[in-house]
């Protein structure tokens, strides 16, 4: 038994040591990236660790506005002239109902009556 002890605390004197070595963390992203890397830590602490630096390890993706040989206000300032404009709108007449035998169609609201109602 005393064998497995001296074992691992021979194990951890190691692991300790080199983390010795390895130079101080110079921003916070290389103190997370210490961290999790770090197998004496524990576990749930290492995966909080390493899920704030994967922001700022992997790039993402953004936009890149390509602009022609003018600069951006001078575009910005044409796009505000253009939508100043004010724009004729004409209002389309509906054409008239059909007639049948001359007569307009109307609309007819009728009344259910009930029994021994006159009609």
């Amino acid at each position: 038994m005393n064998s497995v002890i001296e074992v691992l605390d021979w194990i951890e004197a190691k692991q300790r040591e080199q983390l010795l070595r390895e130079p101080p963390p110079h921003n916070a992203l290389d103190y997370l990236q210490s961290i999790y890397r770090n197998p004496l830590e524990p576990t749930s602490l290492r995966m909080r660790a390493a899920g704030m630096a994967l922001q700022f390890e992997t790039p993402k993706l953004g936009v890149v506005a390509h602009l022609n040989d003018k600069d951006f206000s001078t575009m910005l300032e044409k796009a505000i002239a253009r939508s100043g404009r004010v724009r004729e709108v004409k209002q389309i007449a509906e054409p008239e109902a059909p007639r049948k035998n001359g007569h307009e169609e109307r609309a007819v609201d009728f009344i259910e009556l009930g029994e021994g109602e006159a009609s």
